[in-house]
């Protein structure tokens, strides 16, 4: 893979408007706490949309009537899509519809927690059998490209997978850890990844986005993100390893 030299980084990130960032990472790992840190930083950031049933409901209907044929004919003995896939299949053409919309110098910068790199993971690696058709396949790797273009940056957190449990396990609300082993959320976590790093690297192979690694354990929110903001402004960038940017430790 060839090695993004500074400026090239820089160069990149810097094109896109307007910005777009997926907080991404896995359960525990973050991703909530820096969305209201950068929030609170920046007065032009806001997070991503969301549908409602009645109004969106024409938008919806058209992004999954469309596979019905294929439904029918390759994948009936199995399940429809639900209600949370659905809603993936809307929100990846809606967010990227609204950026596309918004002025080319725009300064806006639009966080996504659950983005597009999490609503395709969950598409092509938990939906249903008709997920895995040519036709469906087909539409998933369209829209990935247009997403290729579109995102400017993936701020990726992560921790070793014992303190994601712990932290998860710790939180007041439910989650789906609560009432597994800790073998079972370690293979779900593992597979997750897994996943995640696949659609991650179509992504930077179809030539975006930007991508920063941060260890939580290490590097507290408040530095995680000053470097992101850094880095849109220009105004630093850790010299990268490859063509993916690695940040671990705070300086």
């Amino acid at each position: 893979m060839a090695i993004a030299s500074r400026e090239e980084c820089l160069l990149r990130a810097a094109a896109i408007r307007p910005w777009a960032i997926e907080i991404g990472g896995p359960a525990g790992a973050g991703k909530t706490t820096l969305l209201k840190e950068l929030g609170k930083r920046h007065k032009t950031i806001y997070a991503d949309a969301r549908l409602r049933r009645m109004t969106d409901l024409p938008r919806i209907v058209k992004n999954t009537m469309t596979f019905l044929p294929t439904y029918v004919r390759h994948a009936r003995h199995s399940r429809w899509f639900t209600w949370t896939e659905t809603r993936s299949m809307t929100y990846l053409r809606a967010w990227h519809d609204d950026l596309m919309q918004r002025p080319a110098d725009s300064n806006e910068i639009t966080l996504f927690d659950h983005g597009p790199i999490f609503r395709l993971v969950i598409l092509r690696e938990f939906g249903p059998k008709l997920t895995k058709t040519p036709r469906f396949l087909t539409w998933w790797n369209s829209v990935l490209q247009r997403w290729a273009s579109a995102l400017t940056m993936v701020a990726w957190l992560d921790a070793p997978d014992e303190v994601l449990l712990q932290r998860v396990r710790e939180r007041p609300r439910w989650h789906r850890f609560k009432d597994t082993t800790d073998a079972e959320a370690y293979e779900f976590m593992k597979s997750y990844r897994e996943s995640c790093e696949q659609v991650i690297g179509q992504l930077t192979a179809a030539g975006g986005p930007l991508v920063m690694r941060f260890d939580t354990t290490e590097m507290p929110t408040t530095t995680v993100a000053d470097t992101v903001l850094s880095v849109l402004h220009g105004t630093d960038l850790p010299e990268p390893t490859s063509s993916v940017l690695r940040v671990s430790k705070a300086k």
